[in-house]
């Protein structure tokens, strides 16, 4: 918009944090304007009631479809989709995208997900090419589903998934390495004494994070079941973001528990252990801190291949034998599992903090209209 260097980043509902964090950044300057537009700005209204009231996500129906889903996942993953968008008037979806261009007119247009990224790329085609469009891949391996020509710059973890988009035919200068997009408040300094005095957790027990999934909490319910006996030798707490069925379940075992709108950074600060199915953001935000990984079972075809990608770097606990073998593990050697720290250190040192925030800086400044 006039006088501001303007951002708009899309995003699916699971990639919120990721969005946020990019927000947060660019409009720490003044200068910068970020805006944050969730896909559900492009149903209609019917398609918004059909979602909400007859296909909730606790619904027969969207259980069943999810589990459908879940059986083409592979195909969905590995299949390259159409590269040529045409922007057409009648699609409610290109009418909504072409006018949330118009009325913001961006310097700049961020992806986090594919969800949107058709509708996106043929309204800015139509409306305003010179606007670059990047994708900001959220995840250790890679969809097909993102990779399209029309892409100005994509932001990903590692070489595998550069390969794989150079492969199909996305130019490689096209293709930067970058960190994940981490809230800043995770570099900020806190109180370690306020933290353990808020939650009466004791310095001299490690401590555990449970970090909930945005969707589907399959295990988490079975890991509580097994640390509310486990808080004679951890300090233990769930992050339940905005699971209020976790929530509760939580505060019913007597184990201590957060919700969205609090913030996470001094819980994974402070936490030894961080259990949770294996979902990007919360591995990406363990690893910042250089904290131990320990995956519940994998429920998604992109789990499971993310659990293979990291391999070392994190520890599986698929049932309430393993996790309580591995917790035990911990109590009595905790150096058994410097070999896995080592692995997390040099994982980082190769994904310097920051990159893609400063990147994303340049291009404003170097697509700023005037």
């Amino acid at each position: 918009m006039k006088n501001k260097r303007t951002t708009i980043v899309f995003t699916d509902e699971y990639n919120q944090e990721n969005a946020q964090a990019i927000k947060d950044y660019l409009a720490s300057d003044p200068n910068n304007l970020a805006i944050i537009i969730g896909e559900s700005e492009f149903q209609s209204i019917i398609s918004k009631l059909i979602k909400t009231r007859l296909f909730n996500e606790d619904g027969f129906v969207m259980r069943t479809a999810e589990k459908a889903k879940r059986k083409f996942q592979s195909f969905i993953i590995d299949r390259l989709p159409p590269q040529d968008i045409k922007f057409n008037p009648n699609n409610v979806a290109h009418a909504k995208a072409y006018n949330i261009l118009i009325r913001y007119s961006p310097d700049l247009i961020v992806l986090n997900d594919a969800s949107v990224m058709k509708d996106i790329i043929a309204a800015r085609n139509k409306a305003m090419p010179d606007v670059p469009i990047v994708m900001v891949v959220t995840d250790y391996i890679v969809s097909h589903r993102i990779i399209n020509k029309h892409i100005n710059k994509f932001y990903v973890d590692n070489m595998a998934i550069k390969t794989t988009l150079v492969n199909n035919n996305i130019p490689e200068n096209d293709v930067i390495l970058s960190d994940f997009p981490i809230n800043t408040e995770f570099d900020a300094e806190f109180d370690k004494q306020e933290f353990f005095t808020k939650y009466n957790f004791s310095h001299d027990k490690p401590t555990i994070l449970v970090s909930v999934p945005h969707s589907e909490n399959a295990g988490i319910r079975e890991a509580l079941d097994v640390l509310k006996d486990k808080r004679e030798k951890f300090n233990v707490i769930v992050d339940c973001g905005k699971d209020r069925n976790i929530l509760v379940y939580a505060r019913e075992k007597g184990i201590t528990a957060i919700n969205e709108g609090q913030c996470s950074h001094p819980v994974y600060a402070n936490a030894d252990i961080v259990i949770g199915r294996p979902t990007p953001l919360s591995i990406a935000k363990t690893f910042y801190g250089e904290k131990l990984f320990f995956s519940l079972q994998p429920k998604t075809e992109t789990e499971q291949r993310t659990v293979s990608y990291l391999d070392k770097k994190i520890i599986p606990v698929y049932n309430a034998d393993s996790l309580i073998s591995r917790l035990n593990d911990f109590i009595e050697n905790q150096s058994a599992f410097d070999e896995t720290r080592q692995e997390i250190i040099e994982h980082n040192a190769k994904r310097p903090r920051g990159v893609l925030f400063k990147s994303l800086d340049l291009l404003l400044d170097l697509y700023k209209t005037v």
